[in-house]
């Protein structure tokens, strides 16, 4: 997992959870066998080979990093659902509406679903059950979890490194 936006949550990570390994310098720590680097980092084709999944978090979608986005092979976007990040996640939608994709909108209650509109007929399109520990499995998005391993072409036989 790669925070390549200027978010560095996972820095933070240490303070409420047990982290196996960490490195300051680095910008590096491993959680629950998820090596997690958090600060900007040249991901070389070398580092690559050693991943089954490389999971690069650039934040907010914009104009500055879609197209970065969009290179990328099994698209996931995990979308804010609270009133102030509607306008991100609207924008999101009104791009990648044509795009494979596939969308979390966690945080969201069911009455507020009708607004994503078309996009609810799409297979790749969940509500995740709330999870404070997003490197935890909630038995609730087991069919979630195999869909969007499945939307990422992922078989599930080989160690993966992946956030939410």
């Amino acid at each position: 997992y790669v925070e390549a936006g200027n978010q560095r949550q996972m820095e933070k990570l240490p303070l409420r959870f047990s982290v196996q390994r960490s490195d300051k310098e680095l910008g590096y720590l491993q959680y629950k066998d998820i090596d997690i680097y958090y600060k900007p980092v040249k991901v070389t084709p070398t580092m690559r080979l050693a991943y089954d999944i490389c999971v690069f978090d650039y934040g907010v979608l914009t104009a500055d990093n879609i197209s970065l986005f969009l290179s990328c092979t099994g698209r996931v976007c995990v979308a804010g659902s609270k009133a102030w990040e509607y306008g991100d996640l609207r924008w999101s939608l009104d791009i990648l509406k044509k795009e494979e994709a596939t969308f979390l909108v966690p945080f969201s209650h069911k009455k507020e679903h009708p607004v994503f509109g078309d996009f609810l007929n799409r297979d790749s399109f969940f509500f995740p059950a709330l999870n404070a520990d997003m490197f935890s499995r909630v038995p609730s998005n087991k069919n979630i979890y195999k869909k969007l391993c499945q939307s990422v072409h992922f078989d599930g036989k080989k160690k993966v490194s992946t956030k939410k």
